[in-house]
């Protein structure tokens, strides 16, 4: 499945035989992925004047400005993102800190596509600009994983049941972000 409308069926050079039978068989995970594909273009923030983005959760209309160049700017887009995720991530961090009574010697944006957030042994805290289309709640606990592994330079057993100690949260942050997070990388 390339997207939620087409089916591509790629078979081996080798296949003898019919074939329809055999997507016959998968009929049922190829809706169930279809169905998923789908909810998850719904999801896509439409990234021109006129569209929508996600910030903290909830849509907003991306307005239009006399001139802005013509279909959108991604680029602008995205400076605005990262300038508006910086001052909230750094709030958040800094509260955070302080209610856990972890410290952090720097807050660096991360532009990764592959994970939220990361902790150096440096006490560097990097957090993901793209966190800032997320509810704060799933916000709030990458902060709270992040500042942990100050403690817990691992993911084992007791630094979960810190994080979780922490942030009630946590487990339906980490639902959330399975379930959407894709849709945040663009």
């Amino acid at each position: 499945m390339e997207d939620a409308s087409t089916l591509v069926v790629r078979l081996p050079a080798s296949w003898r035989g019919p074939w329809e039978p055999e997507i016959e068989k998968l009929s049922g995970w190829i809706l169930k992925q279809s169905e998923r594909l789908a909810r998850q273009e719904e999801e896509l923030p439409a990234l021109y004047p006129g569209g929508w983005a996600w910030v903290l959760g909830e849509r907003r209309a991306i307005g239009h400005h006399p001139l802005a160049p013509r279909g959108g700017d991604r680029a602008e887009i995205k400076r605005w993102y990262q300038r508006e995720a910086r001052s909230h991530l750094a709030s958040r961090l800094d509260w955070w800190s302080r209610q856990l009574g972890i410290d952090y010697t720097a807050m660096r944006l991360s532009d990764a596509t592959g994970r939220w957030g990361y902790c150096r042994a440096d006490g560097v805290i990097g957090l993901n600009w793209r966190l800032f289309q997320a509810p704060v709640f799933v916000i709030d606990y990458v902060v709270v994983h992040e500042l942990m592994h100050r403690r817990y330079p691992h993911h084992q057993a007791a630094f979960w049941r810190a994080v979780r100690g922490a942030y009630a949260e946590c487990d339906a942050a980490k639902a959330w972000l399975k379930a959407h997070g894709r849709s945040l990388i663009w």
